[in-house]
């Protein structure tokens, strides 16, 4: 079934480089269901050219806008730290919200 609302993995993406003033490297996302929710998982990784990167401390707590989509597990999976910086992997799950 495809979504009426705009494309929440676009719309993640944007947020997370904001967030940490850095750039998506790299980013997919794939089809998720179970029998009353579907959505999907997002995988993004980040290059941080300032090795601040508390932009993604508690990345769990954080509000992000999707429109039409909630945004049900999201957490720091990995990361590199560099002398310049550092590379961090973030994933996430969303679900379409049902609600008119």
């Amino acid at each position: 079934m495809m979504s009426r609302y705009p494309d929440p993995h676009a719309r993640l993406a944007c947020a997370l480089a904001g967030l940490v003033q850095g750039e998506i490297i790299e980013s997919r996302q794939t089809p998720w269901a179970s029998a009353t929710f579907a959505g999907a998982r997002h995988h993004y990784v980040l290059r941080v050219q300032h090795p601040n990167h508390h932009g993604l401390d508690r990345l769990y707590e954080r509000e992000f806008d999707l429109p039409g989509h909630i945004l049900a597990d999201i957490v720091l999976s990995g990361k590199d730290n560099g002398t310049t910086g550092g590379i961090f992997t973030v994933e996430a799950l969303t679900v379409e919200d049902a609600r008119p």
